[in-house]
C-alpha cells in the first residue's frame, strides 16, 4: 500500500518594524527589492497585507497595530535572504535600526 505524504511549509514571522510610512510608500519600496515581484496587495477591515515573491519564496508584509510584520511562507528560508529582506524594509521604516 502506497500512502501519499503531504508536504507543506510552515510560515515564519521573522521581523517586526514600526509602521512609519504609508502603504503606498511600502509598496513602492518593495518594488525596489531587486528580485521581488509583488503578487498581492489587500486592504480590508481586518488590516492591510502586501505579498511578494523573491527567490522562490512568498513573503508578506502585514499590518499589526502600529507595527508591520514580515513573514515568509517557508520556515526553512535561508537566513541570508531573511536578513536582506529585513534590512531592505528597515531602510525605509526604521533607518535608525540598520547596521553600520
Amino acid at each position: 500500500m502506497n500512502a501519499a505524504v503531504a508536504t507543506y511549509s510552515v510560515p515564519r514571522t521573522f521581523a517586526e518594524l514600526p509602521y512609519t510610512h504609508s502603504w503606498l510608500q511600502i509598496c513602492q519600496h518593495a518594488e525596489r527589492l531587486g528580485r521581488a515581484e509583488i503578487t498581492e496587495f489587500d486592504t480590508n477591515l481586518e488590516g492591510t497585507w502586501l505579498r511578494f515573491e523573491c527567490d522562490g519564496y512568498q513573503f508578506s508584509v502585514g499590518e499589526c497595530g502600529s507595527r508591520v510584520q514580515l513573514t515568509v511562507n517557508d520556515s526553512d528560508c535561508r537566513a541570508e535572504l531573511l536578513v536582506e529582506v529585513t534590512e531592505h524594509f528597515a531602510a525605509l521604516l526604521a533607518p535608525h535600526m540598520r547596521h553600520c
